[in-house]
């Protein structure tokens, strides 16, 4: 009852602001119940976490007995209609319970006019003739469109709500400002889904959010500059024993002794630790040729700095020519594998040491 109060006083306030007068707006109203289960989960749900992306994206985390639930606004599918969902999620149709956790932890913006809130409450409420609640449908319109999913707790990566939100955008994006293609968006699902736990999502699901290819890019960039430290440590630790994590470590040096890797040194260290195939896909990604004076990791790593470099700072006449959408498509395929490949090689000694 206490939601549905709250649901009913948030579409009220709304239509005020406008200068519209809603009658009887002191009476009290609810959603008609659904069940004795949902009616328990809209109770007794515990909020895990939660999400504003923008003004229209939203989403909710919320388990009760033993099953994990999410609630999305803001995410649009062709057609209205799902192709798939991400693994592990499964779609549920709304439901009172789960419809009233969503609005009112997101605090989603109604969408509906000041006259459509008064069309649908003024002249419905608890002690009108044959009063029996809300059709949730006609409440649900007044509100954005939302997307119910259970996910499964056997997936380890449904515990995380920024990888859910990341794999979610990867399987909806259909209008945004990048032009994705279907690897590329098929490779960020990858990354959020079976990444490593390490891999700092938010900056990963900043960077598919991005505006712009540049954005992306340096939002990848800014995963891999993390583990900067770690191949210079553990060269350390073959001298010097520690039970610090590589991070904490990495922060000692820096606090204490003003000591922070060399990037562009570190960056091929980390490419060279990993397949060959990283090196040789960021080579062709590039477009540039093979320097038989370098290795491979060399000429990689020196590429994904440059870029990095014209991104981040202007300089006139230095900056990042104009590229094609499949030359930026092929350049994130790229990096998103060199994400994938230094955290799984390095992800846990960073964060637990050697």
């Amino acid at each position: 009852m206490e939601m549905s109060r709250i649901i009913f006083q948030r579409l009220i306030n709304h239509a005020k602001a406008s200068d519209t007068l809603v009658m009887n707006a002191d009476k009290d109203r609810y959603i008609k119940r659904y069940s004795d289960l949902d009616a328990e989960l809209m109770a007794k749900a515990a909020v895990r976490d939660k999400r504003t992306i923008t003004r229209q994206m939203r989403a909710v985390m919320f388990e009760y007995n033993g099953r994990r639930y999410y609630a999305f606004f803001g995410f649009t599918f062709s057609c209205g209609i799902p192709s798939r969902m991400p693994e592990g999620l499964t779609e549920l149709d709304a439901t009172p319970g789960l419809f009233a956790i969503a609005v009112t932890e997101t605090d989603v913006i109604v969408r509906a006019t000041p006259a459509e809130i008064r069309d649908i409450i003024e002249e419905e409420y608890i002690g009108h003739d044959h009063y029996i609640g809300h059709d949730l449908n006609d409440v649900a319109n007044l509100f954005p469109s939302a997307i119910f999913v259970e996910a499964d707790t056997n997936y380890d990566y449904t515990e995380d709500i920024d990888r859910v939100i990341g794999a979610m955008v990867a399987t909806t994006y259909i209008d945004g400002p990048i032009a994705f293609d279907k690897d590329t968006l098929g490779a960020a699902g990858e990354l959020f889904t079976s990444g490593s736990k390490f891999i700092p999502f938010d900056k990963a699901l900043q960077g598919i959010l991005s505006i712009s290819w540049s954005g992306f890019y340096i939002e990848l960039y800014r995963c891999i500059e993390q583990l900067y430290p770690v191949p210079r440590l553990m060269d350390l630790l073959q001298e010097w024993s520690s039970s610090e994590s590589f991070c904490d470590l990495a922060n000692l040096l820096q606090t204490r002794l003003g000591w922070r890797p060399r990037e562009d040194e570190s960056l091929i260290k980390l490419i060279a630790a990993c397949s060959e195939s990283i090196a040789s896909d960021l080579i062709a990604a590039f477009d540039i040729q093979f320097d038989e004076k370098s290795t491979r990791s060399e000429i990689a790593g020196r590429q994904v700095y440059a870029m990095r470099n014209g991104l981040v700072h202007f300089r006139n006449n230095h900056g990042i020519p104009p590229l094609s959408d499949e030359r930026w498509n092929a350049i994130i395929v790229a990096m998103i594998a060199l994400v994938t490949a230094a955290y799984t090689e390095f992800g846990l000694k960073y964060h637990q040491g050697s």
